[in-house]
């Protein structure tokens, strides 16, 4: 059973995050009323409550995931009430190229790869996280020094990466 509880205008977050957004009133929460397909109400038990923004299968800037679960149960003529937090699901990834690097390399163009094979181009002077699904992370880079050699460097491998977690490379 899956229960998306943010308003239906508030699709995208424009910027900042979640918390953020609901500070300043940009999400908000709505009661929802859990019934099947029919309009039948849920039948009296156990059931977990899920609530979630954004995309679990996207990958790159912008595309922050968040969910959160909560065990609930259902009796006979009673309101059920739930709380549920929700957590960032990915992996964050920040690269921060110094000022020597960005004045060294004539080219510095940095690639991220996650484990599902998505391939997230970084500009050099690009300081916005992207958001990966946790597991692997591979970031390399195709640079030019000045004299017009060039190459392809590996920054960064981890085998397993994890959600809820913020990489903050600085090169």
């Amino acid at each position: 059973m899956t229960c998306k509880s943010i308003e239906e205008q508030t699709k995208e977050l424009l910027t900042g995050s979640l918390a953020e957004a609901v500070k300043t009133g940009q999400i908000v929460y709505r009661t929802v009323d859990i019934s099947d397909k029919e309009g039948e109400k849920i039948a009296i038990g156990n059931y977990t409550l899920k609530a979630y923004y954004g995309d679990e299968k996207k990958e790159g800037f912008n595309a922050a995931y968040y969910e959160g679960s909560t065990n609930i149960q259902i009796l006979e003529n009673q309101n059920t009430t739930a709380d549920i937090t929700c957590y960032i699901a990915n992996v964050q990834l920040t690269v921060i190229c110094s000022e020597v690097v960005q004045k060294y390399f004539t080219t510095f163009e940095m690639q991220a790869r996650s484990n599902t094979g998505t391939t997230i181009d970084i500009a050099k002077d690009d300081q916005r996280p992207v958001y990966l699904k946790p597991g692997s992370l591979q970031l390399e880079a195709k640079v030019k020094k000045q004299n017009g050699i060039g190459q392809t460097l590996r920054l960064l491998d981890i085998d397993e990466t994890e959600a809820r977690q913020h990489y903050i490379i600085q090169v």
